[in-house]
């Protein structure tokens, strides 16, 4: 308990959000500037542990929401933004609101389509230059390109505006690297794949019938087969989860990689009795 108020202590002598994220985003195991760690920095291991006193700190707080939000800038560019402001007669929460409403009527579909139609075919392009656009941030590419220069802080911000990234590639890194709209696809993808389930239960098909040759065979059919490609790609990246240094410190990915086993080996099973 000490330790823990010695620690949200020092958030609170903090004098800013860069102070804030040298303690919170500090590693010292990590030696490399990617994103691919073998250990969690303080941040990670505060949530992992249940440090409520340090969680729950508004430094901490504040540092998330930054880190969510990619610094803030999924928060721009609102539409109808100017419109809103304009209007007189409603509550500044209504306001805020509203705008939250009409960022997610914005960004949702623009984040899934872009996930879907965009990001394989950049993700095989940049795999012929770099190959990193999966595990290095906007933020390091620039600090890599300042690595080199001696300058002051005010030299500094200008350097990093200057050969801050524009091209069509670094728009879609700065995208993938936001948490927020990294979200977006993944609970689609897990609301699609409920939906399919429940349909897959409410008409069941036979898995040892189907003919997709055929090309009057019935939704059902197609139902099942989506079903189960889902609960492949699952289950593997649930193996894949298991490198990762927090796997064990919760019970949901433990409790996941039983269930996509349990669908992926009944359907295995099924098949090698029917042969």
């Amino acid at each position: 308990k000490e330790l823990e108020a010695y620690i949200g202590g020092i958030l609170t002598q903090c004098k800013g959000m860069e102070e804030v994220k040298t303690i919170l985003d500090h590693n010292p195991e990590d030696d490399d500037d990617d994103e691919l760690d073998d250990a969690e920095p303080n941040w990670q291991v505060a949530l992992f542990k249940g440090n409520k006193v340090l969680v729950s700190h508004p430094n901490f707080q504040q540092y998330l929401w930054m880190k969510m939000t990619g610094d803030g800038s999924v928060n721009t560019h609102i539409p109808l933004e100017g419109f809103v402001d304009k209007i007189t007669n409603i509550r500044p929460i209504t306001k805020i609101k509203i705008k939250r409403v009409l960022w997610n009527f914005k960004n949702i579909p623009l984040t899934i389509l872009t996930f879907l139609f965009c990001y394989p075919f950049v993700v095989f392009i940049d795999l012929f230059k770099k190959g990193d656009i999966l595990f290095v941030n906007p933020q390091t590419v620039n600090e890599r390109r300042l690595k080199n220069g001696m300058m002051n802080d005010v030299e500094k911000q200008q350097a990093y505006e200057e050969v801050s990234p524009k091209g069509c590639l670094d728009y879609f890194r700065k995208r993938m690297h936001i948490p927020m709209f990294r979200m977006i696809p993944y609970f689609s993808i897990q609301v699609v794949y409920l939906i399919l389930m429940c349909l897959s239960m409410w008409h069941p098909a036979d898995p040892f019938k189907l003919n997709f040759a055929d090309r009057n065979f019935p939704l059902a059919e197609i139902t099942m087969g989506i079903t189960f490609f889902i609960a492949i790609n699952f289950l593997i990246d649930d193996i894949m989860q298991l490198f990762r240094p927090h796997y064990f410190q919760s019970c949901w990915p433990i409790l996941s990689l039983l269930t996509h086993l349990l669908l992926v080996g009944g359907a295995v099973i099924a098949s090698i009795s029917w042969h």
